[in-house]
């Protein structure tokens, strides 16, 4: 089976999910990477969000001793990326973008193209839905699901609550979600690989609130301080969701 990456060149996710494929023997055919720099204001968001606990393995390190071809596209939503998914006549795309993807490459993939979100769906949709999800008093989690031509509203393929711990800081939340999302990416990509999931034309597309990003720094503070129990109203307490005796629960230890 073909897989496929296509990812912002040099970012963690990306670069996480390749790490987790290949370590659980999963051939990537190849990688489409937006771009051919890193930009400075992701690096900075990165050490803002993770306060240095997340370290980045460089991306040819990753790539040592493999010969995956790397095709290089200046826009996600270009007809260059287009075409080049077409020609690479794929099976599955995992893709990570913080761009909203507006090109009709979701079914392009004979099985399809994955998506994972900082948020277990349909309950908190967009943009900074881990925050989101403090704030709310929410459970921590992520979800993988095939994308489709709505946002964050294909088909399910793999959820995971995080499992949290009292006095984890947002830094190490955010780090740990980096490494949830791999695990939960590479998951779901097996049980595609091995028939036990695929995504069927006639399955609704999910519906839920939709998040705006969340910018306000007072508001992001009380995030930070309802996991430390310093903030008013009290600390995070998470209310369960209607399926959450559904749902598993994932264990990330840092490195």
């Amino acid at each position: 089976m073909r897989i496929g990456i296509l990812m912002e060149f040099n970012s963690e996710q990306g670069i996480e999910y390749i790490r987790a494929l290949l370590n659980n023997s999963v051939a990537i055919s190849a990688i489409i990477s937006i771009g051919h720099q890193s930009f400075p204001r992701a690096e900075e968001l990165l050490l803002e969000r993770t306060g240095g606990k997340y370290i980045k393995p460089s991306f040819s390190k990753i790539l040592a001793n493999t010969r995956i071809p790397t095709y290089f596209v200046s826009d996600v939503n270009s007809e260059e990326c287009m075409n080049t998914i077409v020609n690479l006549d794929l099976d599955i795309l995992v893709t990570q973008c913080s761009k909203i993807i507006r090109i009709p490459i979701y079914d392009i993939p004979s099985h399809g193209s994955l998506n994972c979100h900082t948020a277990i769906l349909p309950y908190l949709r967009g943009c900074s839905c881990l925050e989101w999800s403090i704030y709310h008093n929410y459970p921590i989690g992520a979800t993988c699901h095939f994308m489709v031509k709505k946002v964050d509203s294909g088909p399910i393929v793999s959820q995971s609550l995080l499992k949290y711990y009292q006095g984890d800081s947002y830094e190490i939340i955010r780090t740990k979600m980096i490494y949830l999302m791999a695990n939960l990416m590479c998951n779901s990509v097996e049980k595609i690989i091995s028939g036990e999931i695929s995504k069927h034309g006639d399955e609704p597309d999910l519906d839920g609130p939709w998040f705006s990003p969340m910018r306000d720094p007072n508001t992001i503070n009380l995030v930070k301080n309802k996991l430390l129990g310093t903030s008013t109203p009290p600390e995070y307490c998470p209310v369960p969701f209607p399926n959450q005796k559904d749902l598993e629960t994932t264990t990330i230890h840092l490195p």
